[in-house]
């Protein structure tokens, strides 16, 4: 989702609200990140969400989404057989 506008009008309170709302609904079972870019992005979206990421997490972080990413390829290769 990209939320623009004018600056003072309140994007930032919304989207928190909003995801908020959803995290606390477990709508989405990965979770929710939140990333704000104040300038304009000279890096790839993905090179800036990894560092976003990255800047977040701990290294036991790192290792359990790593054990999640293997687990959910395992269910998808049983899915597709």
């Amino acid at each position: 989702m990209n939320v623009t506008g004018f600056p003072g009008i309140g994007k930032r309170s919304l989207v928190k609200k909003v995801a908020f709302h959803l995290n606390e609904r477990n709508v989405f079972e990965d979770g929710i990140i939140y990333i704000t870019f104040k300038h304009s992005v000279s890096k790839s979206l993905s090179t800036v969400l990894y560092d976003e990421i990255a800047s977040k997490l701990s290294s036991e972080d790192f290792s359990a989404l790593r054990d999640l990413a293997q687990e959910k390829k395992k269910k998808e290769k049983i899915l597709e057989n």
